[in-house]
C-alpha cells in the first residue's frame, strides 16, 4: 500500500463522516435518524423510555453515529473492506493487514478532522 492510497482513503473517510455529521445536505436525514433512534415523535416528545435492550441499543447506535471518532473507525473499516472486495490490487490482504490498514486510515482521518477543528478555531 502506498502513502498516496492511505491519504486517499483517509480523505474519503473524512468526507463521509463530515457529510453525515455536519453538512446541511444530510441534515433532514440525520435528524430523522437521530429522532427515530432516540424515540422522539412529533414535537420532539419521547415515544419510548430508553430502557431495555432495544432502548439501550438505540442510544448506543445514536452515540456511535454522532461521535466523529467512533463513526470514523467504522467508515474506515467499510471503505477498506469494500475496496478489498472489489479492487484487484487489494486481493493480497489477509485479516491482519485489513485490520492494520483500516485502523491506519481511521487514525489519518482523525488527524484531518483535528486539523479542521484547529483551522476553525484559528479563523474565528
Amino acid at each position: 500500500m502506498t502513502f498516496l492510497i492511505l491519504v486517499l482513503f483517509a480523505l474519503a473517510a473524512y468526507r463521509v463522516v463530515r457529510l453525515w455529521q455536519h453538512d446541511t445536505i444530510t441534515k433532514p436525514l440525520r435528524e430523522a435518524v437521530y429522532n427515530r433512534l432516540l424515540g422522539l415523535g412529533p414535537g420532539r416528545t419521547p415515544v419510548f423510555s430508553g430502557e431495555g435492550r432495544l432502548g439501550k441499543f438505540r442510544i448506543w447506535l445514536h452515540d456511535l453515529l454522532s461521535c466523529q471518532w467512533c463513526l470514523g473507525v467504522w467508515v474506515s473499516f467499510g471503505l477498506v473492506g469494500l475496496t478489498w472486495l472489489f479492487v484487484d490490487y487489494f486481493q493480497w490482504m489477509n485479516a491482519w493487514t485489513y485490520l492494520v490498514i483500516s485502523l491506519s486510515v481511521s487514525a489519518a482521518q482523525s488527524f484531518v478532522a483535528m486539523f479542521e477543528d484547529v483551522l476553525e478555531r484559528w479563523s474565528s
